[in-house]
């Protein structure tokens, strides 16, 4: 019989860890997964079909930030849908609650996939007491914890204490073959208004404060002052910060927003350079897609980035939400084609290691070893 999963997620958006199920799917069911997803958005998400097509039963729980209706709802849940064998949960500090619940409707193995390498909430006195509430609970009720990379679990550790729950890092990942090929530059960038006579610096990202889009319209200002700067296009899905952003935008010539864009491998392709601006990231699946599509990558000095960029543009990072400092780096990439040409050729097979069918190996062996299967020979070990 299949092992029945039930994975904890916010909706069926466009977004890191959604795109990474996706991916990942078909897989995990030739290997004798069912894989259910308990989603938190009454709307309709852009991968619910994707979903629904590739066997996934999407269960609606509604917002939680109305427990007296969240709780009762999310127990009835399990209760029509199960039993499940591993609830997965994905959505940070609210895993201790939900956990929690899995643990008291019996479900005997509960996973909390701590992604973020910070709080990026608006800090408050509640917000502390949430916190410490839900550390908690994920310490009480969780069989097991699962990071993207070992800069997320080491600030767990740091915010939680240690603890002596298995861990195990499973990256995400990319799939590779959607940047191995080549587009017509000049078709994709008037496809997409953007102009073919100036050198394209991408962001991908969330519209969301954590991103740090308005640090690119600084570094843009900045190269602007040295005359000849490049044209700059943000993609990614609609969030808070978006308006503002439009606004801040508008009338400039030198910035493109691409919000909702379906597919960023065209974009990536026909681009010069990558910026990953980030203040917080629990990984940065982005920079392996812009290295696989042979991109250099100027990004934040964060742990988590370091860890998903090659050792060329590592060399490329700078301090966190430093303009004068991005945009040298970016000037000085910009005018080095040689170099350029070194760190595509780096770029793309330090990419390679992050397969989706070494993500989904890795899951499917968690999962195996959760459920008391034997794990597969040369996968890697638990550590805790």
């Amino acid at each position: 019989p299949a092992l029945r999963v039930l994975q904890l997620i916010g909706n069926t958006n466009r977004g890191g860890i959604e795109t990474w199920l996706l991916r990942i799917l078909p897989l995990l069911r030739a290997g004798g997964v069912q894989l259910d997803l308990l989603v938190h958005s009454a709307e309709v998400g852009d991968y619910e079909g994707d979903f629904r097509r590739l066997g996934c039963a999407i269960l609606r729980c509604g917002d939680h930030r109305h427990p007296w209706r969240y709780v009762p709802r999310f127990l009835r849940l399990l209760r029509e849908h199960g039993p499940y064998q591993v609830v997965h949960g994905q959505m940070y500090l609210l895993s201790g609650l939900q956990l929690a619940l899995a643990s008291f409707a019996g479900v005997p193995h509960r996973i909390a996939h701590l992604h973020p390498a910070s709080d990026v909430v608006a800090q408050s006195p509640l917000r502390a007491l949430y916190r410490r509430l839900m550390v908690h609970a994920i310490a009480a009720h969780a069989s097991c914890l699962m990071f993207p990379s070992q800069a997320s679990a080491a600030a767990w550790r740091a915010l939680s204490g240690a603890t002596r729950l298995p861990q195990l890092l499973v990256p995400n990942c990319v799939e590779l073959e959607a940047y191995r090929g080549e587009v017509d530059r000049s078709a994709v960038r008037r496809g997409l208004g953007l102009p073919c006579d100036r050198p394209l610096v991408v962001y991908v990202g969330r519209f969301v404060a954590h991103k740090n889009h308005a640090l690119v319209l600084r570094i843009a200002d900045a190269l602007a002052r040295r005359g000849g700067g490049p044209h700059f296009a943000l993609a990614g899905t609609p969030g808070e910060s978006l308006p503002g952003l439009r606004a801040q935008a508008a009338g400039r010539s030198d910035v493109t927003l691409l919000a909702g864009l379906p597919d960023i491998a065209p974009l990536l392709l026909a681009a010069d350079a990558f910026l990953l601006p980030s203040l917080e990231e629990g990984f940065g699946v982005v920079a392996i897609e812009a290295q696989a599509a042979g991109l250099a990558v100027v990004a934040s000095d964060l742990p988590a980035l370091r860890e998903a960029l090659a050792p060329g543009s590592q060399a490329l990072v700078f301090p966190p939400d430093d303009a004068p400092a991005a945009a040298e780096r970016l000037a000085l990439l910009l005018a080095d084609a040689p170099r350029r040409a070194r760190l595509a050729e780096e770029g793309r097979a330090f990419s390679a290691s992050f397969s989706v069918a070494t993500s989904a190996q890795r899951l499917l062996d968690a999962y195996r070893r959760c459920w008391g299967h034997r794990q597969a020979q040369g996968t890697p070990a638990w550590t805790g």
